[in-house]
């Protein structure tokens, strides 16, 4: 049965995508770059909700093998079909697109949910590519700590006590790149910044406890399904505000 509200929780992750992105158009230092920036960080969190939803829903299933074969070759593919676009929206970006990093995510959950023997050694594979990737020209969105981030998501469906683990990480990799984007870490001691980020941070807390909490809630609203579009939207999307961005 599909549940309405993972379609709403897609949603709310692509728009707030979107919003993200919109503020490289005429990149300054605007409020209005600064709203689009905090209001952005939650598109990353809600994707990690999403993976790990899949895998705690799928654990159990007898054609778990097929799905996770059609799931990681999706992310692949639309891996490279997104760096082009990628490239040109955000030309100086260090950093690869989010595909990537979703990769590694999937790879460390399928070792600790489908592969238990071997999850010792799937473990350190995403830190090593990591660190692979440092010793180049780009790095993965997020580093290290939006990958493991992927653990804490998925043991808060096990147990929905440690609700506390995803809500965790994602204020940590909020503040992670608050801090690492503009001044380095030096600047945690940066008043301003934690000022600024606070309502933000505490809107994303609330999303993430709604998202585990509202899973059993009936929507009575209908709501556009997302389904394998999504993942063409990533690319699609920046073409076209790459388009905007030429134009204006």
């Amino acid at each position: 049965m599909r549940l309405k509200y993972l379609d709403l929780i897609k949603w709310i992750a692509l728009i707030a995508m979107v919003i993200d992105h919109l503020r490289f158009l005429n990149p300054s230092a605007s409020q209005f770059d600064v709203w689009c920036y905090s209001i952005g960080r939650v598109a990353y969190p809600l994707f990690l909700f999403l993976m790990a939803h899949y895998f705690y829903r799928s654990r159990a299933q007898q054609n778990s093998l097929s799905s996770d074969q059609r799931y990681i070759k999706n992310l692949v593919i639309y891996a490279f079909l997104s760096e082009i676009p990628y490239r040109l929206y955000f030309h100086d970006s260090n950093s690869l697109n989010i595909f990537p990093s979703l990769i590694l995510c999937f790879v460390l959950l399928y070792a600790y949910v489908r592969q238990p023997k071997y999850n010792q050694i799937y473990f350190f594979i995403p830190i090593l590519i990591i660190l692979v990737l440092h010793q180049t020209a780009f790095s993965i969105q997020y580093d290290v700590l939006g990958v493991y981030a992927i653990l804490c998501f998925y043991l808060a469906f096990v147990n929905r006590k440690l609700i506390f683990l995803p809500i965790l990480a994602s204020i940590s990799l909020n503040l992670y790149l608050v801090f690492n984007l503009s001044e380095g870490f030096s600047s945690i001691l940066n008043y301003n910044l934690w000022r600024m980020n606070l309502p933000f941070t505490l809107l994303l807390i609330i999303v993430i406890f709604l998202s585990y909490f509202g899973l059993d809630r009936k929507i009575n609203f209908k709501i556009f399904q997302v389904n394998k579009w999504a993942y063409l939207f990533y690319p699609a999307h920046l073409l076209i505000l790459l388009f905007i961005q030429k134009i204006f």
